[in-house]
């Protein structure tokens, strides 16, 4: 059983200076950004920063199919009129930077907006867009685990219509939502990475292998290529740390070295 610890130290035989790996979250709570500091001068120490994404060309988001003027048909048609002006409350309250061009999102983008919101917004950005600019600012090599190549292919692969009727179902619930997300708030506080994982997973259904597996295969050989190179930090999506095909077990049967870091 891992520790209880969204943040590791990773060392290679190949290289004495160690690196980190950190399972961020795209959430703007306060209690997320609990150990930033630390976080902070552990990306001083390195000389790389590498995200799971480039989150600086959010224009390379139209080409990977996140954003398609296409959807606004779809959502009229899967969503009643109450339906409709429920959503456009809700995020017109809860989420005004989208409001203008919501209906543009793909479903499974739109629900991560629609997540991060209620679990709080606390921040005025996301922890992994925090560390990705500090570390910008600081003059750090910034790198992207998945290429924008990948990020396409993923969003391919994804069945829109379960996606659309998620966000359906998402309207009809969201006070039991808005419980079970800061449900997952607290264990990510806890540094609980293994009920996030088993949450992520559920959730995912029969897309975890789309997002979850097959990723972690790919992110655990970027991670070790990396680490070996230059001292790196490394944040990518605390559900892809932990588990059996999880990137903490893969990269330990790479012969990376493993210690939690606690704060």
């Amino acid at each position: 059983m891992l520790e209880p610890s969204i943040l590791w130290k990773l060392t290679s035989k190949d290289n004495p200076n160690s690196s980190y790996l950190l399972g961020t979250i795209h959430i703007q709570t306060r209690f997320a950004f609990a150990g930033l500091a630390t976080f902070k001068e552990l990306i001083d120490r390195c000389d790389a920063y590498a995200g799971e994404s480039n989150l600086d060309d959010l224009a390379q988001a139209q080409l990977e199919g996140q954003f398609d003027p296409a959807y606004a048909q779809r959502y009229q048609q899967i969503l009643s009129d109450n339906q409709w002006r429920h959503l456009d409350r809700f995020i017109r309250k809860e989420i005004p930077q989208i409001y203008d061009m919501w209906t543009f999102f793909h479903p499974m983008l739109l629900m991560s907006q629609i997540e991060s919101a209620l679990m709080g917004t606390d921040e005025p950005q996301s922890l992994d867009l925090t560390i990705w600019e500090y570390a910008k600012g600081q003059g750090k090599q910034m790198l992207a685990i998945e290429p924008a190549s990948m990020q396409h292919d993923i969003f391919k692969d994804i069945d829109l219509e379960t996606s659309f009727r998620s966000v359906r179902s998402a309207i009809s619930s969201l006070p039991r939502l808005r419980k079970k997300y800061q449900k997952l708030s607290g264990y990510y506080q806890n540094q609980d990475i293994q009920s996030l994982y088993l949450r992520t997973k559920k959730q995912l259904g029969k897309m975890k292998h789309t997002m979850l597996y097959d990723r972690n295969v790919f992110m655990a050989e970027q991670i070790a290529l990396l680490i070996r190179q230059n001292p790196t930090f490394i944040g990518i999506g605390v559900g892809h740390l932990p588990g059996q095909k999880g990137v903490l077990r893969l990269l330990k049967h790479k012969g990376i070295r493993l210690e939690a870091v606690r704060w």
